[in-house]
């Protein structure tokens, strides 16, 4: 008897398995006239779609994604290729690097990836034929907002592609559990679980001296991601640049706005709110901290802030505030930025 596992991704920090008994297990890209049908609930009471399967050597999972869609997947994919840079890190970081067959053109962390074959550009901008070419039995596409990227995961169908829809973390907690479900995918969940205790220990090392300091103690910020160009975007208090703000004792300057994406903000906007400290997150491997200083100082009106009155504007890598396992890096960054006297 060979066991089915069917695992919801949705949940995000619950990953219960129901398993399903049935005699022949398989792995089938094509749908196959009936014989075996398995039917049941998801661990949230959803309905599973009846599947069929038939017999082959590659057994196979039923899971469902973060767009509801239940997707038959090898055990042990052999061929993993990445659309999302944070997931080339993850992968690594709990050794299933193996397993990569093609990777997104923006990687550059770690230095051991630049090996792996490129498929393109990050979301949308990917090479349908290249991934093709890769030949992989699993496509990772993990997307921020699933609104205009659905229809890149039916062009990936179209081509007999197996991918999961994943929803990119937006805070540290969804990046935890994010790991974790990468691990049950990949077969390393123990790796996965290692990693991530030891991620959230290093943040609660953080908020053991951060969760005291009440809102006097806790400095204006005003954190600017810059792509490319001399306007970057910001964010409020739903996404991720907020919570590392936080978590390192700061006050986001933006905290009150309900945005749930980035957002370019104003001179007056940031003006009238007199950040303390600025922390510009952007590519420090193409563009100088010195000259980005130099850009926000010389901006209309913002020398009358107290950051740049008091010299307090910082440039960090803007990976470090993705959602990959070095973000706990760019939190200990920003802490040490915003409380020097607490984190030397």
């Amino acid at each position: 008897m060979i066991l089915f596992k069917v695992i919801n991704i949705n949940n995000a920090l619950l990953f219960a398995t129901i398993c399903f008994a049935f005699s022949l297990a398989g792995c089938s890209k094509q749908k196959e006239p009936q014989s075996d049908v398995i039917s049941g609930t998801d661990d949230t009471g959803g309905i599973i779609t009846p599947q069929t399967q038939k017999q082959t050597t590659t057994h196979c999972r039923s899971i469902i994604d973060d767009c509801k869609r239940t997707v038959s997947v090898p055990t042990s994919p052999g061929k993993i290729v990445c659309l999302a840079t944070a997931d080339v890190e993850i992968l690594f970081a709990i050794g299933a690097s193996g397993s990569l067959a093609g990777i997104p053109d923006g990687v550059r962390y770690p230095p051991s990836a630049s090996a792996i074959r490129r498929i393109g550009g990050m979301y949308g901008r990917f090479n349908v034929e290249k991934i093709v070419g890769c030949n992989p039995d699993l496509v990772l596409m993990t997307i921020s907002g699933w609104g205009q990227y659905r229809k890149h995961l039916d062009l990936l169908e179209k081509h007999n592609v197996t991918a999961l829809g994943l929803q990119y973390p937006r805070t540290f907690d969804e990046l935890i559990s994010h790991i974790k479900r990468l691990g049950l995918i990949t077969e390393k969940a123990t790796e996965a679980n290692i990693l991530a205790d030891s991620l959230m220990r290093r943040r609660n090392a953080i908020l053991e001296k951060t969760l005291p300091l009440d809102s006097s103690q806790r400095p204006r910020v005003y954190m600017e991601w810059i792509s490319s160009g001399n306007r970057g975007s910001t964010q409020g208090k739903n996404e991720r640049n907020h919570e590392i703000i936080t978590v390192a004792g700061g006050n986001n300057i933006f905290g009150d706005y309900q945005e749930i994406s980035s957002f370019t903000a104003s001179d007056e906007e940031v003006l009238s709110r007199n950040p303390q400290i600025i922390i510009v997150t952007t590519d420090t491997t193409r563009n100088d901290a010195a000259k980005i200083r130099s850009m926000i100082r010389g901006r209309a009106g913002w020398d009358q802030t107290d950051a740049v009155k008091h010299n307090r504007i910082y440039c960090i890598d803007a990976q470090l505030t993705w959602a990959n396992p070095r973000l706990i890096e760019g939190i200990e960054k920003c802490a040490r930025i915003i409380h020097p006297e607490l984190f030397k």
